[in-house]
This record gives structure tokens, C-alpha cells and sequence, in this order.
């Protein structure tokens, strides 16, 4: 029943035939689908038509119409009894044709001026026509057209100034056989007007070929115009299910596809000669005057190479007379008011001087939004508003030429991440010129990223540069100056940084991150416990700040703050979860938090990150490996030389002092320890490591009794154990942080 119902509603929508509409230059255009069994019937009245179907429909979707049509030709369209009333305003002619079996394309053209036929003419007054026959008009014009072509004089002739030509040989083995000459036409219209109008149109391109003047159509064959050429190309008899466009078709007839050029191997090649090496014979080609008797002489087709499309134009963007005005807000009521057109279309300019007025400013998310309304937005924006928000795919095709991009367009490809090799010195004033080219609002966006990739890649006085520049102009915040000033190395006393930091972060909110992760590193460097406060409004600022090197800086020196608070738990946990974050930076926090454990010589804790990171931290460099030789002398110390191992086993390798290999002394209490021999330390070793080593043994002598039935639950047997319990972690407390006592004589 459901299958029945759901049938019924897809039949009875598809009775409703949508209407299409368009202008053009002459003539409107209605194009309907009726399908393939359905005829039509199109009745004119004075100052209307009326369009009928047959089957009957349940009526006609006028919904948009109107919407790409004025109403100079046509005054409305209305459906009435399931028929289609084309009401005109003008005394226009109404003609109808199908097109691909499937549309009806209706035409409302503008009246042609028609001058009266001559009584003498037998074409015009239908003498010469058979009785049994009615001539319709286009079986007019062809006749007229027959007529005038065959009284025209040889044109070639008069190109040529009446040197002949000798006609190219062609090879009608495999070329298809030509068609039967058309017949002559009844009557030649040699008395009209039309012979004098064809001698005169034969002067004038005489004259015009000689001068240098006449350019004929490239790649288009001679018979191509020819209103007697009847023939359709290879692709006629494909159909297409979209609909036709309406400008897709000609207004009488559609447009014959042309004929492909007949390709043939040259006679003297190898059979094994690849396709792409076969010679296109000339009668698919053009005539040009230049080149006709170049045509003569069969050249070889040589593939073109492919080159990469280019990354820059070298052109200067004028990023400088981008803003409208020297007011954002003034300039930008203009820039709206031009955005659409009288029907409601988005003009294309128009939204590009404003995407361009948004950008000068640096609003990226505002850009972006217009430039997705575009149908083909310029890329170079495109990667620009995105580079202006902040985003990881602000990113242009890699530069294979720098010499090839203006300053500008290597500023933005600097700063975008597409250049791959180091910068030189001529590149890096490069980049200073781009950047003092650029509105000021887009020098305070881009200025300290600039400086701090140019102090990353060495160029330190670039880097200054810039950085007095943005000192200069005054309209950079002080807390975005501080931190730039200690990115980029500029040293100041710890006081008067702290003051700074201190006060950025009580009165300016411009740069958050970048202040807070400044004023934790400061800390840390110099070994002090951060507030608490502090800490807590540092995990806050996280939370707000989205994925990126901000957030992964601010995320490390919150996991060493809360190690210096002795928090280790916590920091533990953000070391597990924060796995994902870049490579650098997990492997740096891993070495503040081993680093400061060293200093408060915590051997439980060093042992616990051991276990839990060291088969992940590889950090390498001078300060990782002094950390990490001191935590594994550390560990070595404790006895735990299994840790100790794990993190020496996972870094880039040490250089360390030569051991001692002399063989050590019988009952060493590192030895025995390692060994396993309870008894034997038991004996020597007095103090925590004594009791650890008394239970291993009573362990080892209860390990072979077999497990007792739970006979219930004993409430003293239970307290006895709780106590035990806390006994014995303080005992292993102990232990770790107790160095080996030397053994008792």
C-alpha cells in the first residue's frame, strides 16, 4: 500500500512542468520538459499564444519565470485549463522547435523588417513550386541563399591576385568519400540586387586581405557558416538528460557539431610508431592567408611539455591602496551599498573591493565569508584571509623561484610557510620590504611573527628591525612588545621583567598567552614556586585558547608549574594526556618535571616517570642529557638500576666517564641487592633496607603455603593488616629515599 501511494505521488509531481525562461540579444527563450511521448500545439492570437499538450498535464510551474526575463517581449505567462497563455508586448514572431526528443523550446523574437516580393521573382510568388507542396519559410531562405551563393564570383581568385593554386593531394583510401554535389537551384537570382551586393562584399575583402586587415576565425573550418551544410558531427545522435540551456540553442536550429580532423599514419613511419606520433591531415584546418601554403607540408605534432603552475605572478599586490578610506567604518557603508546589482546579483568587483577593505584591516573571518559567496574566488585572497585568522591552512603552493614573486607575495609565503629552504640575507630584506609596504593594521597583525621567524632563522637584525618598527608606531600593546622583546632575545634584568609581566597581566588583556606563558617560564628559570592563583588562572586561559604553538607553549609551563608546587600527581596526568601535543614540547616538559624532582630529590617520583615516559622521552641536547644522566645516577643510587636503564636505553646516547671495571668485592651491598640475596643483606645492611629485606623473606617462606578458605571476616586479623600496610609504605618511603648504607663489618 505504502509502495502504491509513494508511486501515485511521484507520478502526480511529475505532471506540473516547470518553466524556464532567459533574455537574449533578439529574441526570449522558454524552455519546457515534456518528454518523449508527449506533443504540443502552439495556437497564435492577436497579441498571444497559447500552448496546449497532449496527454494533458495537471499544469505548469510559473514560480521563476520572471526572474531572468523583463517583460518587453513577453507581458505574462498565466496557466488556464491546463494550457500555457504567453501574452505578448510586442508584435513579436512566435516560433516553436523540440530539441534531444525530451524539450520544447518556444522563441518570442522581434519582428524583422521583410521587403515586399517582386511579382517577377518565381522563388518569392511560389511559380516554380510544385502544386502538391507548400514551402515553408526556411525552405525560402535556403533557395535564396542557394541563389546568391551561386552568382557570387570565385573569391579565392581575387585573394590570390590570379595565380592558381595546385589542389593538395589527399589519399581517399582512408578518407571518407565526398558527398553528392547539391543540385542546382531552380532559379538564379542573376537580375536582383544580390550579385551587385556579392561583387562589392568581394572587393572589400580583396582589399581588406591585401592590407593585412582581414583575420579569419582560428581553428574553424571554411563550410562551418554555410547554411546549405546539412551535415551533424559524430556526437549527434548522443543525448544528454540535463536540460538545455537557454542559450544553448539557436533560435531556428540547433548549431551542427563540427567534424573532427581525420587522422592517418604517415606512409613512411614504422608500424610500431606510437598513436601521439600520427600526422593530422589539413582539410579539418582552418585557411589562413599566412599560413595556406604552409599546409601543403605535413609536419610532425610534438606533444607539449607540462609545466608546474607558477606560485607568484612578481606582480606588486598594492596591499597599501586596499583600504577605502583611511576610517574602517566610513569607507565600508559604500562598499556594502555596491555589492548587488538591480536583480539582486552579487557583482563580483564590488565584493572584491570589499573583501580587499576587510583584509587592509585585518577582519580574515569577514573576507573568508565573502569570498565564499564567489563562484571562482582569487586563491591569493584566499590564503591571505586565511593567514590573517590564524589558520593552519593559510598555507600557498611551494615557491620554486623566489626571484619570480614580488616583495609582498614573498612576505605572505614567508609567513604562510611555503618556504622550504633557509632564508638568505637578500630574502630576509625581501620580507622587511614587503612588510613596510602593508597597511599599518596588517603590520600590527603580522609584525612580531615576522620578527620572531626571522630571529628563529638568524637574521637577528631584521628581526630588530621590525621590532623597533612596531616599538615605534605606538599602537601595538605593551604586553604583545614584552613578549616579543624576550622571543626575540633581547635581555632585561629578572626584576624589571617580573614587574612588566606582572603588570601586563593585571591591566592588558591583548596578548594573554604569551604574557602568562612568559611569566611561568620566567619562574621556572629561576627555580621559584608560582602562585597559585596563578596556576589556576593559567589552566583557565587554556581551556579559552584554541590548538596551536600558543596553547602547546602555555600547556608546558603549566605541567612544570604544578611539579613545583609538588603536585605530581597532576603533572603526571597532563603529561599522559597531552601525548598529542607537539613533539618538542611534550619532550621538554617531560625534562623540567625530571629536572625538578632532581632538585627536590624525590626518588619515588623519578622512578614513577621512569615507568610511565621513559620509552617516549628522546629529548636530546646539552641541558636533556645532563637531566637525564642525574636522574639515571640517581636511580643507580636508590638500587632501582632497572629504571635507571630504561632511561639511559631511550635517549641519543651519552658520553660517559670510564667505569671502573675491577670485579666488585664479595657481599657489596649493591650487588646482594641486585641478586636478590634478602638474607645476605638482611645481615650486613641495618636501617629500612634491613626491614624491606625481612619481609622479602618472610614472603619467600609464606609463598609455597597454600591460600586458606575464607572462614569469614576477622575484624582484628583485618585492623592488623591496615596497619601492616601503612608500616610498609612508609618502610619503602624510606628506601627510596634513603642512599645504600655501607655494610656492617
Amino acid at each position: 500500500m505504502a509502495l502504491a501511494i509513494l508511486a501515485g505521488a511521484q507520478a502526480a509531481s511529475a505532471q506540473t512542468l516547470p518553466v524556464q525562461t532567459g533574455e537574449h540579444d533578439g529574441f526570449t527563450r522558454i524552455v519546457i520538459r515534456i518528454g518523449e511521448g508527449r506533443q504540443w500545439q502552439l495556437d497564435r492570437s492577436d497579441g498571444a499564444a497559447r500552448l496546449s499538450v497532449t496527454p494533458a498535464i495537471d499544469g505548469f510551474d510559473l514560480s521563476g519565470s520572471f526572474d531572468l526575463i523583463q517583460r518587453t517581449r513577453i507581458s505574462d505567462l498565466r496557466e488556464e485549463d491546463g494550457a500555457l497563455s504567453i501574452l505578448l508586448a510586442c508584435p513579436c514572431q512566435v516560433s516553436s522547435f523540440r530539441h534531444l526528443e525530451r524539450f520544447l523550446v518556444i522563441d518570442v523574437s522581434d519582428a524583422a523588417e521583410i521587403p515586399p516580393a517582386s511579382a517577377t521573382d518565381p522563388v518569392a510568388t511560389g511559380n516554380g513550386m510544385d502544386d502538391n507542396r507548400t514551402e515553408t519559410s526556411t525552405d525560402t531562405r535556403a533557395r535564396e541563399r542557394a541563389a546568391a551563393a551561386a552568382a557570387l564570383p570565385d573569391l579565392a581568385s581575387l585573394l590570390t591576385g590570379g595565380v592558381s593554386i595546385p589542389p593538395r593531394q589527399r589519399d581517399t583510401g582512408d578518407l571518407p568519400p565526398d558527398p553528392p554535389p547539391d543540385p542546382p537551384p531552380q532559379s538564379a537570382a542573376v537580375e536582383t540586387d544580390l550579385e551587385e551586393a556579392a561583387r562589392i562584399m568581394a572587393e572589400q575583402l580583396a582589399r581588406a586581405a591585401a592590407a593585412g586587415l582581414l583575420s579569419p576565425a582560428a581553428d574553424t573550418p571554411t563550410a562551418f557558416a554555410d547554411p546549405l551544410t546539412a551535415a551533424a558531427g559524430p556526437g549527434a545522435d548522443r543525448q544528454s538528460d540535463a536540460p538545455p540551456s537557454v542559450s544553448s540553442v539557436a533560435p531556428t536550429m540547433p548549431a551542427p557539431e563540427l567534424p573532427s580532423a581525420p587522422v592517418r599514419p604517415q606512409p613512411d613511419l614504422d608500424e610500431g610508431t606510437p598513436p601521439d606520433t600520427a600526422i593530422r591531415t589539413a582539410p579539418g584546418l582552418p585557411l589562413r592567408a599566412q599560413t595556406a601554403f604552409d599546409l601543403t607540408i605535413e609536419t610532425r605534432v610534438e606533444p607539449a611539455t607540462p609545466t608546474p603552475p607558477l606560485s607568484c605572478t612578481g606582480t606588486a599586490l598594492g596591499m597599501s591602496e586596499w583600504p577605502a578610506s583611511d576610517d574602517f567604518s566610513s569607507g565600508l557603508g559604500a562598499l556594502r551599498l555596491s555589492l548587488f546589482d538591480d536583480r539582486d546579483r552579487l557583482v563580483e568587483a564590488a565584493a572584491l573591493d570589499l573583501v580587499r577593505h576587510y583584509l587592509s584591516y585585518g577582519f580574515g573571518t569577514e573576507a573568508r565569508f565573502w569570498l565564499a559567496r564567489l563562484a571562482a574566488p582569487p586563491q591569493e585572497l584566499v590564503s591571505l584571509a586565511a593567514l590573517v585568522e590564524g589558520r593552519v591552512d593559510a598555507a600557498h603552493r611551494t615557491i620554486l623561484d623566489t626571484a619570480a614573486c614580488s616583495d609582498e607575495e614573498f612576505l605572505l609565503r614567508y609567513l604562510g610557510g611555503a618556504v622550504d629552504t633557509p632564508v638568505t640575507e637578500g630574502q630576509a630584506n625581501r620580507a622587511q620590504r614587503g612588510f613596510f609596504s602593508l597597511p599599518p593594521p596588517l603590520q600590527d597583525r603580522f609584525g612580531p611573527d615576522l620578527a620572531r621567524l626571522l630571529a628563529a632563522d638568524g637574521h637577528a637584525a631584521p628581526a630588530r628591525n621590525i621590532r623597533d618598527a612596531l616599538h615605534r608606531s605606538g599602537r601595538v600593546p605593551q604586553a604583545s612588545l614584552l613578549a616579543l622583546d624576550l622571543d626575540v632575545g633581547i635581555e632585561m634584568e629578572a626584576d624589571t621583567t617580573r614587574r612588566a609581566l606582572d603588570i601586563a597581566l593585571r591591566d592588558d588583556g591583548a596578548a594573554p598567552v604569551p604574557t602568562m606563558t612568559h611569566a611561568l617560564a620566567l619562574d621556572r628559570a629561576e627555580g621559584r614556586r608560582t602562585d597559585t592563583a596563578r596556576v589556576t588562572a593559567a589552566q583557565a586561559l587554556l581551556r579559552e585558547t584554541p590548538p596551536g604553538p600558543d596553547a602547546d607553549g602555555l600547556w608546558r609551563e603549566i605541567t612544570a608549574a604544578q611539579a613545583r608546587l609538588g603536585r605530581v600527581d597532576a603533572a603526571i596526568s597532563m603529561l599522559d594526556a597531552g601525548r598529542d601535543t607537539h613533539s618538542e614540547i611534550w619532550q621538554a616538559a617531560v625534562s623540567d618535571i625530571l629536572a625538578d624532582r632532581l632538585e627536590q630529590d624525590d626518588g619515588a617520583a623519578l622512578l614513577l616517570l621512569a615507568h610511565l615516559f621513559a620509552p617516549d622521552w628522546t629529548a636530546g641536547g646539552s641541558e636533556a642529557g645532563r637531566v637525564r644522566t642525574a636522574t639515571a645516577r640517581r636511580l643507580q643510587a636508590a638500587g632501582l638500576d632497572a629504571a635507571a636503564d630504561m632511561i639511559l636505553a631511550n635517549g641519543p646516547g651519552l658520553i660517559l666517564p670510564q667505569a671502573d671495571t675491577a670485579a666488585p668485592a664479595p657481599g657489596r651491598p649493591v650487588t646482594l641487592w641486585a641478586e636478590g640475596d634478602w638474607t645476605e643483606v638482611a645481615r650486613v645492611i641495618g636501617g629500612p633496607h634491613g626491614e624491606l629485606a625481612n619481609r622479602m623473606m618472610q614472603r619467600e617462606a609464606l609463598s609455597d603455603r597454600p591460600p586458606e578458605r575464607d572462614q569469614g571476616i576477622d575484624l582484628d586479623t583485618l585492623a592488623a593488616q591496615v596497619a601492616d600496610s601503612g608500616v610498609l609504605r612508609r618502610t619503602v618511603r624510606a628506601v627510596l629515599t634513603t642512599p645504600l648504607p655501607e655494610p656492617a663489618p
